[in-house]
């Protein structure tokens, strides 16, 4: 029997903007990703006979074939071409339909363990043709780390992780699916026919090089907070409270609804931390972390 650990850590996007809608349905996006260190740990066991069991521990998400993970270790192995009996167990610490890529980054995880127990038959770009198969920000999460991701998340250019900062992540307690929300989008742009993009990604990228934190605060930008917070008052109010305990800069990642805020140091982030859980508001303090082994 053969036995694998891998860390699935969550994503933030400091930058997200939305270019244009395709005609399958999809959106063209440009986004500064960044990995962090609140992660989820997948653990895969392989041995002689066939069949996948999966199961979940820790924060609600779905076991068998609805999760993503389970899907990502089946396609991996008819493409890989091998026959085993897998047992992959995932514990949960990545709060479900948040805007953090938990799901995402669970089934990278996979991708990536498999890879390894079998000798790395696949390489980045190998794992990242399966990858795009199920979702497309899996290539951004099989390597982690920062990076520049555009298309509907397929072109990935790595940049340096972010400049040292302690990054406070909180969730309202409640998900919000990741169709709904670009249905939102879809219907607040009138389906990006007109809209202008903001165009600051590179604004934002060079802050990251620089090393500057307060430049990196001040172009965040996210285009889901014009349509979520109205729907999900916690949103403002965990920036609120965020900011006013001293955050460099706080907002919502991904399609929410968590919100992340970046502050200078760990004394202010559990400060802040200690006032959201007085509301009721479940947080994590974390860091950047830099890319996976592949």
């Amino acid at each position: 029997m053969k036995s694998i650990v891998e860390a699935a850590p969550a994503k933030i996007n400091l930058y997200l903007d939305i270019l244009s809608k395709r005609p399958d349905g999809y959106h063209n996006i440009v986004s500064v990703m960044q990995a962090v260190t609140l992660s989820d740990t997948v653990r895969i066991k392989s041995a002689p006979g066939s069949g996948i069991n999966l199961s979940v521990t820790g924060d609600r998400a779905p076991g068998g074939r609805e999760n993503l993970a389970y899907r990502a270790a089946e396609l991996y192995l008819r493409v890989a071409g091998v026959g085993y009996r897998l047992d992959i167990e995932i514990e949960k610490v990545i709060p479900a339909a948040a805007g953090l890529g938990g799901g995402s980054s669970d089934a990278a995880a996979v991708l990536r363990g498999l890879n390894r127990m079998y000798g790395r038959p696949f390489s980045y770009a190998g794992l990242c043709k399966i990858g795009l198969m199920l979702g497309a920000d899996l290539p951004f999460c099989i390597a982690g780390g920062c990076a520049l991701v555009e298309g509907i998340g397929e072109k990935v250019t790595p940049v340096p992780v972010m400049p040292g900062a302690v990054i406070l992540v909180a969730t309202p307690g409640e998900g919000v699916p990741t169709s709904e929300a670009y249905a939102l989008l879809d219907r607040t742009y009138g389906n990006f026919r007109k809209r202008q993009p903001l165009g600051n990604h590179q604004k934002m990228t060079a802050a990251i090089s620089a090393g500057d934190i307060a430049r990196v605060s001040g172009w965040m930008y996210n285009i889901f907070e014009d349509c979520i917070i109205t729907g999900h008052p916690k949103v403002a109010q965990i920036k609120q409270i965020m900011l006013e305990r001293g955050a460099c800069a706080a907002q919502m990642s991904g399609s929410g609804p968590a919100v992340f805020g970046i502050f200078a140091d760990n004394e202010t982030a559990i400060s802040a931390s200690i006032v959201l859980k007085d509301k009721g508001i479940s947080s994590y303090t974390c860091i950047p972390a830099g890319p996976v082994t592949i």
